[in-house]
């Protein structure tokens, strides 16, 4: 018998959305570029910094918030994270350099998206025994839905074709 039930595939949708949800925060920075370097005195440098901060205290925080929703439960550690963010993108908007750069770099990544993505991962994996490979290949979705939500926006509603694809068709070369 197994424990894979509908159950299971409406966390695993679940946890898909809150991470999507979550993953778009830093992609601000980046759908933004133009405008958040021109409040800063035009130098692009400082979004850029923000951007990669964001991704790279993740990784690191991500250890630490493992331990804490073992300790303290996954869904309080994703209530924290996703209160992180919002924190973080009030922060972001302050209009200096350095709460930009605290914002992303500690608040939507090092608290925020750690917080997200490693207890996530592991919550998902608890309802799953046979295809829980498939499940967290799912799961794994998350930056491939906010980009796709992203790119979107950007395109007002209308995905860009990629190169080499007319007409829905892959040119061959």
């Amino acid at each position: 018998t197994t424990i894979e039930t509908r159950a299971s595939w409406r966390a695993c949708l679940t946890a898909l959305g809150i991470a999507a949800v979550s993953f778009a925060a830093p992609a601000i920075t980046v759908v933004g570029l133009k405008s958040v370097a021109a409040d800063l005195g035009g130098d692009r440098s400082v979004p850029a910094l923000a951007y990669s901060l964001a991704w790279l205290d993740a990784s690191f925080g991500g250890i630490a918030m493992g331990y804490a929703a073992e300790r303290f439960g996954v869904r309080r550690t994703v209530i924290f994270g996703s209160l992180m963010i919002a924190l973080g993108l009030v922060l972001a908007q302050s209009g200096s350099a350095l709460g930009l750069l605290v914002g992303y770099g500690v608040f939507i990544g090092l608290l925020g998206n750690a917080a997200m993505n490693a207890p996530l991962y592991t919550y998902v994996s608890h309802w799953f025994d046979r295809r829980r490979g498939t499940a967290l290949a799912r799961r794994q979705t998350d930056g491939d839905a906010a980009r796709h939500r992203r790119a979107r926006h950007r395109h007002h509603g209308r995905l860009p074709r990629p190169p080499g694809v007319r007409r829905g068709r892959p040119s061959i070369h």
